[in-house]
């Protein structure tokens, strides 16, 4: 993947540090403290801490607990770690998430839907033409 994604990575892997490195076990059990429970891996957490892959968008709740749990324990550190608003989170994860796709060879917007009945009125599908404006993003970021 690229520069994306690995800023992605990055921001994790700084607030992971800055919270003191919690085990692995301590980061699945924020998962059951969700409700309903998210059940994640440790080896899908080490992915994530190591720059292996990239979050699905069924573990956003998860991502978003997990980076929550880190800047409170960077804080209560006393780490000096900024934190970081749930937007920009999302944000890094969307743009991450889109490198993902592009690299897979798919388009990064969804899927085209399915023809509408006769006699439906709908939108037209998201034209690939006007996606993929990470760099305009963060650029205005």
């Amino acid at each position: 993947m690229g520069e994306r994604a690995q800023r992605f990575w990055d921001e994790l892997a700084a607030a992971y540090k800055s919270a003191g490195r919690p085990t692995l076990a301590r980061l699945v059990h924020l998962g059951k403290q969700q409700t309903p429970q998210v059940d994640i891996a440790v080896s899908t957490l080490h992915d994530w801490l190591n720059g292996r892959t990239v979050p699905g968008r069924d573990h956003d709740r998860y991502v978003m607990a997990l980076v929550d749990f880190l800047q409170q324990e960077a804080a209560r550190k006393e780490s000096g770690f900024a934190r970081r608003p749930e937007g920009r989170w999302q944000q890094l994860l969307a743009v991450a998430r889109q490198e993902r796709e592009a690299a897979r060879g798919r388009p990064a917007t969804r899927a085209a839907s399915p023809a509408p009945p006769p006699g439906s009125t709908t939108l037209p599908p998201d034209l690939a033409g006007f996606t993929g404006r990470a760099a305009e993003l963060d650029l205005i970021l």
